[in-house]
């Protein structure tokens, strides 16, 4: 599109026009990904890219911003292989591959944990009101801490420049607050408020299946206060909630019945009201008869709603190894196509974390539907907790699962 600018420089004195060139830049071709530990990232991690046919399309590392880049073409594969150190005393921790299937030209996919487990830990003060009494403890997204105010020392690893800071005193009156990061800061001109009574019930459960909800409350993917999963299937649960404002809820509906569970979480603002689940809602198609092959998994799907994405989980145990490299983790997320997944077949460096007969594979598996579909969930499915935990704002996720929840 080109705009033309009738240029004046007085009201009476006009130099022509110039024709100005406002077309938006061309959408992106290439897929990225950013491997991250809380707000440090993780350069030299090794990425396979590779086509829908499965062949090697580019093998990379990441660069010091913990970025790797390639033209991929439309529905091919990246996958990720991360070792961690072997902590001081402790036993090795399994090397994690971790598989996005069915992605898409400008991907732009992030993994890593939420929080750093790496980082050098420091303290850091924070000034309370003097209305706080008895024991006052803190959280953040970068740590947390307690003592009495009111100068309270927490312990924190790789802090964002602006963090929320979540303050609840003896008597469980509580604040939350955003604040820029620094040694000492400073939140004694916060007001702390009680919690109310808060009522948690459900209505249309099914028949023979034992419904629990619980409820977050956080900011940005930060969540600093729960209730807990309390069973509401035959009668409603009290809580007490902090009536916060400026924060947003997580509610994580779980309904299991059969040795099969769905869990259903929405995400939106808090309003400090109630809470009344409809336990029907949001329901999908229930998963059974998990069947493992080294060249895939199959299973059964029963009842109605439509899946988007399948998300697996497997722990490997190799046959042929003694050594520290014996054990591995693949975790895969794939566009949902039917009641089976093919595991990808790793070329190059990641051939051998190709499970092979013999091995000792523990597996789970999962169905999930979301708002916004595949494409919105794919980017952040392994750079939280739980595929829950991506719900997007006024959306819904729902995970349908047999057995353990997949995860690690």
């Amino acid at each position: 599109m080109r705009l033309s600018v009738l240029v004046c420089i007085f009201a009476s004195a006009c130099t022509g026009i110039i024709d100005v060139d406002t077309a938006p830049p061309p959408p992106k071709t290439d897929v990225q990904v950013v491997i991250r530990d809380g707000q440090s990232p993780q350069p030299g991690v090794a990425v396979i890219f590779q086509g829908v046919d499965g062949s090697l399309v580019a093998e990379a590392t990441t660069d010091a911003t913990g970025a790797a880049t390639a033209e991929l073409p439309e529905g091919g594969s990246v996958t990720v292989i991360r070792s961690y150190p072997t902590p001081t005393g402790g036993d090795p921790l399994p090397i994690e591959v971790y598989t996005y299937a069915g992605v898409k030209s400008g991907d732009r996919l992030a993994l890593g944990r939420p929080a750093s487990e790496q980082g050098t830990a420091s303290a850091v003060l924070v000034k309370v009101p003097t209305t706080a009494g008895g024991t006052v403890k803190i959280q953040s997204p970068c740590g947390g801490g307690q003592g009495t105010g009111p100068l309270v020392a927490i312990t924190v690893r790789d802090c964002a420049p602006e963090i929320g800071l979540y303050v609840v005193d003896g008597a469980q009156q509580s604040f939350f607050k955003r604040t820029t990061f620094s040694e000492n800061m400073d939140v004694s001109n916060e007001s702390l408020v009680g919690a109310l009574a808060s009522p948690i019930s459900a209505t249309n459960v099914p028949l023979n299946t034992v419904v629990t909800v619980e409820q977050r409350l956080g900011y940005d993917g930060f969540y600093f206060f729960s209730t807990g999963a309390k069973r509401v299937d035959t009668t409603p649960a009290n809580t007490n909630v902090p009536p916060l404002s400026g924060v947003e809820q997580l509610v994580i509906t779980s309904s299991s019945s059969n040795n099969r569970t769905q869990v259903v979480a929405s995400r939106g603002a808090y309003n400090q009201d109630s809470l009344i689940v409809d336990a029907s809602a949001g329901l999908i198609a229930s998963v059974s008869g998990l069947s493992y092959k080294p060249t895939g998994i199959t299973w059964v799907e029963e009842g109605g709603g439509t899946a988007d994405a399948v998300i697996a989980s497997l722990d490997v145990t190799r046959a042929d190894l003694v050594n520290n490299n014996r054990q591995y983790v693949r975790m895969i997320i794939a566009p949902h196509t039917g009641a089976s997944l093919q595991v990808p077949v790793l070329p190059g460096a990641g051939a051998i974390y190709n499970p092979k007969m013999g091995d000792q594979v523990a597996t789970s598996l999962g169905i999930v539907a979301a708002t916004g579909g595949y494409d919105a969930v794919r980017a952040r499915a392994f750079a939280v907790p739980s595929v829950v935990d991506a719900t997007p704002t006024d959306g819904r996720i729902t995970l349908s699962y047999a057995g353990s929840a997949p995860g690690i």
